[in-house]
C-alpha cells in the first residue's frame, strides 16, 4: 500500500533517531496492523470512538496523487493525542501517570515524554505544528510543506504503537478480541449467497455427503448431512468432493459462518475458523502457517500456538484450482501441515477428479505410505424432498404446480438436483415462467436478470453488449494464459488490469477497467480477494460460459 512503501521511503532522512531506527526494524506492515487493531480495540467508545471513522480513513489515501487540504492535516495531527492517551489506557489502565502541564491538562508533550518519544524530530515537528495557529488557519500549505508535516504525523502514530510493540500487542491481539474477524465470516457466507441476488430466501440448502471408500470392506461406508459429519466422524481432517455447482465452496463457507455466529454468541467450545482458498498460493514461499497468519492478522508464533492446541477449524478450498505448477509442491504442504499439527481439524474441498490424484495420509510419525487415508466424502445430488422443500422457501408462485410440471421433465430433473442450477432455475423462472432447455439456457437468463437489475437498481450507465463483450475476452484470456492454466485461477489485480486496459484499447470499448470490475463485483460475477489482492470468478460456471461467449 501506498502509506507502507512512502514510509519505507523515507527511512534515511530519520536513521540518526534510536526511536525511529527501532521501529524500522520491525516490519511495517505489522505494526500498521497493530495500529489498525489499536485504534479499533474496544474502549470507551465516547473518548476513542471517532479514530476508526478518521484516522484509518484518512491514512489509507495519505499519499494519493491529489494531495488534499490543510484540514486533513489538522485532524490527523489532532487525534494522535487521542490515540497516544488509548494506548496508555489500554497498557495501564488509566491515565493517572501521566504528568500534567502547567494548567493540569495532559497534551502531546506530556504524552510523548511519557512514552518516551520526546527526542523523536516528527514529534517534535507535530508538536510545533499543533500550536502554530497561522498554519491552522492557512488554506493551503506549499506541496513539500505538506507532504513533510503528513509524512511526520504518520509517523507519529506508527512509532506510539512500536514504543511499546510487545506489551501493547499482547493485550488487543488477546485471544477474544477476534470479533471484527468473525463478523468478516459472516459477511464472506453472505458474500458467497449474494452470487442469487433475485432469491428473497437464501437459505443454505442442506447437502448430503457419502463416504468414497470405507476403513475396510466389513465397514459401512457413513452417509449423512455434511454439517452432522463434520461433528460426528472422529477423524480430524476429511475431504469433501463434488462437481461444479454441487456446493462445495458454500458448504465450508457456511460451517465456518455458523462456528464464528456461535463464538461472536460467547459459545466458548467452538473453534475458530478460518476459510483458505488454496488457488491463492501462487507463490513459492507461501505456507497455511501464513496463510492463517495473515487471515485472522497475528503473528505465526501465536498462530502455530493456536493450531498446537487444536483451536482452529481450517477450511482448505478448491484443491482442483491450484496452479499446475504449484500442485506437487501444495500437496506436500498440506501433507505436512497435518502431520505438524494432527490437533487441528481440516477440511479440504475438491472436485473429484483432482482427488483421483492425490490421498491424503493420517497424521504420523510412520511413512505416509504406511497410514490410512483422511476419509473423503463425496456430495450427493439433491433428492426430490430437499428439492421440492427449496422451491416451497423461494418460489413465490403455485409451488405445487411448479414441482408436478419439473418432475415431468427428466432432463430438467436430472439438472436441478445440482443446487446451484436449482438457485438460478427459480430466480429467472419466477420472471416469465419459461422452462430453459439446458444448464447454458439457465445460466444465461439468469445473468441477463442480473444485467437488468444492474442498470436498473446500481448503475443506470451500465452498457451490458460492452461489458459482456469484455467480459468474455478477459475471461478466453486467462483461461488460455500459461500462468493460470486452471479453472477459475485468482488473477492478481495488476494482471488483471493489463488484460482488461489491452482489450478496451484494441476494440475502442467506451468503458474502463476501474468501472469494469465495479460493476463485475456488483453483478457477483467476479470476486475480489481482499488479503491477496486477486480476482477470480464467483462461481466456476461463469467462467464456463464466457469462455464461449461470442462477441456482439
Amino acid at each position: 500500500m501506498a502509506l507502507i512503501d512512502t514510509l519505507n521511503d523515507q527511512y534515511s532522512e530519520y536513521q540518526n533517531n534510536d526511536a525511529v531506527k527501532r521501529f524500522y526494524n520491525k516490519n511495517i506492515t505489522e505494526i500498521y496492523t497493530l495500529l489498525k487493531r489499536t485504534i479499533e480495540f474496544e474502549l470507551n467508545p465516547k473518548k476513542y470512538g471517532g479514530l476508526k471513522e478518521t484516522v484509518l480513513n484518512y491514512m489509507e489515501n495519505a499519499f494519493d496523487e491529489h494531495i488534499g487540504s490543510v484540514a486533513s492535516i489538522k485532524l490527523l495531527a489532532s487525534d494522535l493525542e487521542v490515540l497516544m492517551k488509548k494506548v496508555i489506557e489500554i497498557l495501564e489502565g488509566n491515565l493517572d501517570n501521566v504528568n500534567s502541564a502547567n494548567d493540569g491538562n495532559i497534551y502531546l508533550k506530556e504524552l510523548s515524554s511519557h512514552l518516551n518519544l520526546s527526542d523523536c524530530n516528527c514529534f517534535k515537528n507535530v508538536t510545533i505544528y499543533i500550536r502554530n495557529e497561522q498554519t491552522h488557519n492557512s488554506p493551503k500549505l506549499p506541496y513539500h510543506e505538506y507532504y513533510q508535516d503528513l509524512k511526520d504525523i504518520i509517523l507519529s502514530y506508527f512509532l506510539v504503537v512500536s514504543c511499546q510493540y510487545q506489551k501493547l500487542y499482547n493485550k488487543v491481539f488477546s485471544e477474544h478480541i477476534f470479533t471484527e474477524y468473525l463478523k468478516s465470516v459472516i459477511e464472506d457466507y453472505n458474500t458467497q449467497q449474494a452470487v442469487f441476488v433475485d432469491l428473497e430466501v437464501k437459505e443454505y440448502i442442506e447437502i448430503f455427503g457419502k463416504e468414497v471408500q470405507a476403513k475396510n470392506a466389513q465397514q459401512k461406508a457413513r452417509q449423512d448431512t455434511i454439517l452432522n459429519l463434520t461433528k460426528t466422524i472422529p477423524e480430524k481432517q476429511m475431504m469433501l468432493l463434488g462437481q461444479a455447482g454441487m456446493g462445495k465452496t458454500t458448504s465450508l463457507l457456511f460451517l465456518a459462518k455458523e462456528d464464528a455466529q456461535k463464538i461472536l454468541n460467547n459459545n466458548k467450545n467452538v473453534l475458530l475458523p478460518v476459510y483458505i482458498t488454496l488457488a491463492s498460493f501462487t507463490n513459492s514461499n507461501d505456507t497455511i502457517l501464513k496463510k492463517i497468519a495473515k487471515r485472522l492478522e497475528r503473528n505465526e508464533e501465536l498462530i502455530e500456538n493456536y493450531l498446537n492446541e487444536g483451536k482452529i477449524t481450517l477450511f482448505l478450498d478448491g484443491f482442483n484450482e491450484i496452479l499446475e505448477q504449484f500442485q506437487h509442491q501444495i500437496i506436500r504442504i498440506i501433507q505436512g501441515f497435518i502431520d505438524d499439527f494432527p490437533n487441528t481439524k481440516i477440511i479440504i474441498a475438491s472436485r473429484p477428479v483432482a482427488y483421483e490424484e492425490i490421498d491424503f495420509k493420517k497424521s504420523g510419525k510412520t511413512p505416509s505410505q504406511h497410514r490410512d487415508v483422511i476419509p473423503a466424502f463425496l456430495l450427493l445430488e439433491l433428492k426430490d424432498n430437499l428439492i421440492k422443500d427449496f422451491i416451497k422457501k423461494n418460489y413465490k408462485g403455485d409451488t405445487e404446480a411448479l414441482f408436478k410440471e419439473i418432475n415431468s421433465k427428466p432432463n430438467l430433473m436430472s439438472v436441478l438436483n445440482n443446487p446451484l442450477y436449482l438457485a438460478e432455475f427459480i430466480s429467472i423462472y419466477q420472471d416469465g415462467n419459461q422452462m430453459p432447455s439446458s444448464t447454458t439456457v439457465i445460466t444465461e437468463r439468469f445473468i441477463n436478470k442480473k444485467y437488468k437489475r444492474e442498470k436498473e437498481l446500481i448503475d443506470t450507465t451500465f452498457n451490458q453488449k460492452e461489458f459482456a463483450n469484455v467480459m468474455g475476452e478477459y475471461t478466453q484470456h486467462i483461461s488460455v494464459d500459461d500462468d493460470f492454466g486452471m479453472s477459475n485461477p485468482q488473477v492478481p489485480y495488476k494482471k488483471v488490469k493489463e488484460i482488461l486496459e489491452k482489450i478496451i484499447q484494441e476494440k475502442k470499448y467506451n468503458i474502463n477497467s476501474d468501472n469494469f470490475l465495479k460493476n463485475a463485483i456488483s453483478l457477483n460475477l467476479l470476486v475480489k480477494n481482499k488479503q491477496e489482492n486477486t480476482y477470480y470468478f464467483a462461481h466456476q460456471s461463469y467462467q464456463d460460459f464466457f469462455v464461449d461467449y461470442e462477441e456482439e
